[in-house]
């Protein structure tokens, strides 16, 4: 997070972030779980400034040899 380095505490952000995604997936039925080895879904979160961008990549995307989500 980039833009706002100085601002913000990036793991308290990231903490956040997924609190309310979790949320949303139990709104939904479906409870979320995070996993490092074999994600269905990669969330990658950008801000610059005042701009944020982000896209969720499904399992094909992940897999594909022109992204390497870190």
């Amino acid at each position: 997070m980039r833009g706002l380095e100085s601002r913000l505490e990036s793991r308290a952000v990231e903490r956040a972030i997924g609190s309310y995604l979790f949320e949303l997936a139990a709104l939904a039925g479906e409870p979320a779980k995070v996993s490092f080895d074999d994600p269905d879904v990669v969330v990658l979160i950008e801000v610059i400034g005042d701009t944020v961008g982000y896209a969720f990549l499904d399992d094909r995307a992940i897999h594909s040899p022109l992204v390497r989500p870190r």
